[in-house]
């Protein structure tokens, strides 16, 4: 017996589509690749970010664990400065005799040997008795 042809009939509710299955295994091997790609790309991305942020928060701890450390350096180097330049006794000759221009003169001095912008000698009551970039008789406190 020959099986009969069922005809299509388009308004029927429970008709199976003729779909062949090769076309259909195609379709879901197809959705499988598409939704294993998104799932892995997703993956991908968090752990990758959240690793990113972590590295980026480290690299900043370390920039500014050697920003510190420069500044400190700097700071030891500037105080040197001053403990050479106080411990001069013609800078302290000068200081005692209230010799501004000795003193502007004895600066000027210590600025061709050293790197700095702005240099006072004051008084004990933080009066500028000489200095580069800073006027004589200024009040430090005033700066």
């Amino acid at each position: 017996m020959a099986k009969q042809q069922k005809e299509l009939d388009r308004f029927d509710k429970s008709a199976k589509r003729n779909i062949q299955i090769a076309t259909k295994l195609i379709g879901l091997i197809a959705c499988v690749i598409v939704l294993s790609c998104v799932v892995v790309s997703f993956l991908s991305l968090t752990v990758f970010d959240q690793r990113q942020v972590q590295a980026t928060e480290d690299g900043l701890v370390h920039t500014a664990g050697g920003a510190q450390r420069v500044l400190e350096d700097w700071i030891v180097t500037l105080k040197g400065y001053a403990v050479l330049t106080a411990a001069r006794t013609d800078v302290q000759t000068a200081l005692i005799q209230t010799d501004t221009t000795a003193l502007q003169a004895l600066i000027a001095d210590t600025k061709a040997h050293f790197d700095f912008e702005i240099m006072a000698i004051t008084d004990t009551n933080g009066i500028v008795q000489g200095g580069v970039g800073v006027s004589p008789q200024t009040n430090i406190s005033s700066i």
